[in-house]
């Protein structure tokens, strides 16, 4: 009797195994039709209760009181799964149970649920709820790799993916000129929807997706699609970033910081090139042997590389756009007035070595990340000289905020050498002379003052 309960015994549990399924979620190969999110600026995450489904297993996102889940990827191409502090997923099985879950990554021990513990799930529930708590008062990021569930019983959806993609995922248009989106392609027979998650960049027609602009900035630009008897819900979007007008006929141009050198002190790299925000200088780090970021005293310039040649003009204007924060005194902002203590416009001819300052920056209203417009900076001095400019950044171990700066143009006027000749010629009795004064009978290529005014032959 004892040997048949044991054998019954054993071919019960043989079925209980054989009814187990396993799926391995590896979010660095598959992003589930979602945005990944590609940098500090991209502020894309995905909205609160949207899910993707991989066969019977679907992971949701709650934001909660955090910023919420995403997908993102390094500059390198590494794509984690991220789940924010204070955010939260919730993993289900459609008709079936989970047994258990195995995460990796890293900072999967501060996500918190019944029967969840530093990465590894044991119990039977159709449904699971993590939420990032942190873990021993310590908070950060949950970036995870993989989750390999095994669960009981369950029905894969086997709805067709909706298939949405745009042509373009990084998109760059300029305010006064015309802009076609990315192409959607679609598989999907559900109506779709658009919307932009900041109008005062861009709009977007929310049947057509075409495309306003609004603004200088970024904005996301999503499709959407609900979910139908034929396909699962989907969606798809492309990073739009809009800058200002292009000026027509500008001696120098950089949008963000291209054509510039810098002068930083030896430990501490003041001024650095940003993709996204352009020149960016900040005295405010963590340096080597010191156990947490603080503010450091350093002067820096961020210069153009090369001369401006303003030899042959009679006015040159300087214009840019800048952000200025955490120009803090301690734990309180300065005085946004007191901001010509710690930056400056400079100017050195071509060959010198010290820099004149030749304005101050215009003050914000108030400190913040937005981009304003600096008042036009008058260069005519300069006229009739090769010279370079540049933004000098000033800290002390008591303040050292962050100075931003982009989109910078010298325009300049009066060019009053005419270059379009290729003789020079007198009336009776004119005089031809070079740059120094002196006669000159058979002129050579070169400039020459021709009845007071400057040629080039």
């Amino acid at each position: 009797m004892k040997k048949f309960l044991l054998s019954a015994f054993a071919a019960v549990a043989c079925v209980a195994a054989a009814s187990a399924d396993e799926i391995t979620l590896d979010f660095t190969t598959n992003n589930y039709g979602q945005t990944v999110a590609g940098s500090a600026n991209d502020k894309y995450y995905m909205e609160d209760g949207e899910s993707f489904t991989d066969g019977a297993i679907t992971i949701t996102a709650n934001k909660l009181e955090g910023s919420g889940v995403r997908f993102w990827a390094t500059d390198a191409g590494a794509q984690t799964f991220r789940v924010n502090n204070k955010s939260g997923i919730t993993i289900s099985c459609n008709g079936g149970v989970i047994t258990s879950m195995k995460f990796t990554g890293s900072n999967f021990g501060y996500l918190q649920g019944e029967g969840y513990d530093d990465g590894t799930y044991e119990g039977s529930a159709s449904s699971i709820e993590l939420v990032n708590k942190g873990k021993d008062g310590k908070t950060g990021t949950v970036q995870i790799k993989t989750i390999t569930i095994v669960y009981e019983g369950g029905t894969a959806d086997e709805r067709e993916n909706a298939g949405l993609a745009f042509s373009e995922e990084n998109v760059t248009a300029y305010l006064g000129e015309a802009f076609t989106a990315p192409t959607l392609t679609k598989a999907t027979t559900a109506v779709v929807t658009y919307s932009s998650d900041k109008e005062t960049v861009a709009t977007v027609d929310a049947q057509t997706g075409e495309v306003t602009l609004v603004g200088e900035g970024t904005a996301r630009i999503t499709a959407k699609a609900e979910a139908n008897d034929d396909f699962r819900a989907g969606s798809a979007s492309y990073l739009l970033t809009v800058r200002p007008e292009k000026v027509e006929g500008a001696l120098f141009s950089s949008e963000m910081g291209e054509g510039f050198s810098f002068e930083n002190p030896a430990s501490i790299e003041v001024w650095k090139l940003d993709s996204k925000y352009g020149l960016k200088a900040s005295a405010y780090a963590q340096l080597e042997g010191e156990d947490a970021q603080s503010a450091h005293a350093a002067d820096a310039v961020a210069y153009t590389t090369e001369a401006i040649d303003l030899t042959s003009y009679t006015k040159a204007t300087l214009t840019f756009s800048q952000a200025m924060n955490q120009f803090k005194n301690g734990n309180d902002l300065i005085d946004v007035d007191a901001i010509v203590d710690y930056t400056q416009i400079v100017v050195r001819e071509e060959g010198a070595t010290e820099w004149t300052l030749v304005a101050e920056p215009t003050a914000p209203e108030a400190f913040s990340w937005n981009f304003y417009a600096n008042e036009p900076v008058d260069l005519s001095a300069y006229c009739g000289k090769k010279i370079q400019f540049g933004f000098k950044y000033h800290s002390t171990t008591s303040v050292a905020g962050t100075w931003e700066i982009k989109n910078i143009n010298v325009v300049a006027e009066g060019k009053n050498v005419d270059d379009s000749i290729s003789e020079i010629t007198v009336d009776n009795g004119g005089v031809i002379y070079d740059l120094q004064g002196r006669k000159v009978v058979n002129p050579a290529h070169g400039l020459y003052i021709v009845n007071g005014k400057v040629v080039k032959l």
